[in-house]
């Protein structure tokens, strides 16, 4: 099999690290985790202390991110909701874009201890598909792969990912419309 270039996008909560990592096993793949690298390689301007994250420096991250794509001569499992901002279009084979529903993901980025902000700024981004429509503006609608991960477990997520990978089944995107379903006594909550 030929090198390819998985990436793995979302906000905060959906199943993006377990997922890829995963995958990047049934596939004998090479795992990234761009925060992880981002940290490790010095790639960030500034620390949000408040929030414990780290703002990117794009600049930087960009061609180091793209060295690591073009000297590696395995498939590359590339996980981060910043990828859209750091690495190339034509270096994605597919992006899967991991959506869960706004409601289940309120209480799962509360358990990790997000503050209010962090949690409603998530939420608000998972609602409106701020990470989809960054992925399909750079990498474009038809290497964006959209999965909905709401009551799926890991290994069902993956055989998703695998199924659209070998042409089993169609990769599509903006086929989630959480506005759509969701209460509108909760939307008026957050």
């Amino acid at each position: 099999m030929e090198k390819r270039v998985y990436i793995f996008t979302g906000v905060p909560g959906v199943g993006k690290t377990s997922a890829a990592v995963r995958l990047a096993e049934r596939l004998d793949a090479s795992y990234v985790n761009l925060s992880t690298l981002v940290i490790e390689k010095n790639l960030y301007s500034s620390k949000d202390e408040a929030n414990d994250a780290f703002e990117v420096d794009v600049e930087k991250a960009h061609p180091v991110i793209k060295h690591l794509i073009e000297s590696s001569n395995r498939t590359l499992v590339i996980d981060g909701h910043l990828a859209s901002d750091i690495v190339d279009r034509e270096s994605a084979s597919l992006v899967f874009v991991l959506r869960r529903a706004p409601w289940i993901l309120k209480s799962e980025l509360e358990v990790r201890g997000y503050s209010k902000e962090k949690v409603r700024e998530n939420i608000e981004a998972e609602l409106i598909g701020v990470c989809l429509t960054d992925a399909i503006r750079v990498f474009g609608a038809n290497r964006v792969c959209e999965i909905d991960t709401t009551s799926k477990s890991i290994d069902m997520i993956v055989e998703e990912a695998l199924s659209m990978i070998h042409g089993e089944r169609r990769c599509l995107s903006s086929v989630v419309d959480w506005l759509a379903l969701a209460d509108p006594e909760w939307l008026r909550s957050i």
